[in-house]
């Protein structure tokens, strides 16, 4: 789900890109299919996953519902373009045919570690012979690639033609923050590649205070979005975990005025009144009141764990239902801390899907 925006403090953005892409009744792939064999107990349960379950029993966190910005960076520049470069014998485009798609990282070239654009800058500026040699990782999958460079002719200097960004940006909602080890989860899904549906593995980075200053209201056939921005200067963690059901990492920032709340164990969630919990509008957790449609009994993790459907006329009236920006809002049920939105439905805004916090526990 996300647009790119730029690094500067309290810029206005456009959420689009930090949160995923979706259609009628469907979504983009999140991540790829595990295809590892579980033993079974005789109640049909992974006995890992039953383990977690009575881990979780009485359990408590904090509540969420906050808006954060999350600065996520790869192991590497995230290539977004393949680019004409202006030689003094015409156009062309140096690295076209040579296997590079969107979404691919570069990790290094001709050797050289290379986690900024400047890295780029200094390895190509100290060429004495075009010849370069690239390292790129795609899906985990390592590749090389030898080619190229080309004068460019403006300034003289060797160029590759490659488009790339340092980071991925945009807005998402805090689930919660475990008391015992200070780490909390957020978004309730992966973020992946837009290009190619790549997990972004490997990864590190800053979650950070947002405001959300406006919303573009969910339609039928037009999933809307949170207009916001975010902080630079006010880190509240570091992100180290980009999974199937959030990101997730180390909280920093104080939880004196958070609310502990237990959390409950998917078998106890039942189709019915619930309430989602999120910034939507007044830039503080606010609970608004929703109904699980169906609780989908899951003996393994997936990300789709309930339907629901948004039954608050505050919400509906100002958003719509969900946007894109409420991934990982909270959801209670008895009071209890159950799961996170993860996905909304564009043809019709007031209904999406959530995942159970069993999934989220403990990453």
């Amino acid at each position: 789900m996300y647009n790119k925006f730029r690094s500067m403090n309290y810029k206005v953005m456009i959420i689009v890109s930090l949160i995923i892409t979706m259609i009628a009744l469907m979504t983009l792939p999140l991540a790829l299919s595990g295809s590892n064999q579980i033993n079974l107990d005789s109640n049909g349960l992974d006995p890992l996953q039953s383990v977690q379950q009575t881990a979780n029993k009485g359990k408590s966190v904090y509540l969420g519902g906050t808006a954060l910005g999350i600065d996520m960076r790869v192991n590497g520049l995230i290539i977004s373009g393949i680019l004409p470069v202006v030689t003094a014998s015409g156009v062309c485009t140096p690295l076209e045919g040579f296997g590079i798609t969107k979404g691919d990282i570069l990790e290094s070239l001709n050797g050289t570690s290379v986690k900024s654009m400047s890295d780029i800058t200094t390895v190509l500026d100290s060429l004495t012979s075009p010849n370069i040699d690239m390292a790129i990782c795609r899906n985990g999958e390592k590749l090389h690639v030898n080619g190229e460079a080309v004068l460019d002719s403006v300034s003289g200097k060797y160029r590759i033609g490659l488009a790339m960004t340092e980071n991925v940006e945009g807005i998402g909602t805090l689930t919660f923050v475990d008391p015992e080890d200070g780490r909390y989860g957020s978004l309730g899904h992966v973020i992946a590649n837009n290009s190619n549906g790549d997990r972004y593995s490997d990864v590190h980075g800053k979650i950070h205070a947002a405001r959300i200053y406006g919303v573009d209201k969910g339609t039928k056939g037009h999933a809307g979005q949170l207009i916001g921005a975010f902080d630079k200067g006010r880190i509240f963690g570091e992100l180290d975990k980009n999974e199937d059901h959030g990101v997730f990492g180390k909280y920093l920032a104080n939880t004196d005025d958070m609310k502990l709340v237990q959390v409950a164990s998917r078998n106890e969630v039942k189709s019915g009144k619930a309430e989602i919990v999120t910034s939507v509008f007044t830039g503080v957790p606010t609970h608004y009141t929703i109904e699980i449609v169906r609780a989908y009994k899951q003996d393994k993790e997936k990300v789709k764990g309930m339907m629901i459907k948004v039954t608050d006329p505050r919400l509906i009236d100002v958003s719509g239902g969900i946007v894109q920006g409420m991934s990982g809002s909270p959801i209670l049920q008895k009071g209890k801390l159950i799961g996170a939105v993860t996905h909304v439905m564009v043809a019709d805004a007031t209904k999406g899907y959530a995942t159970y916090v069993d999934w989220m526990i403990d990453k």
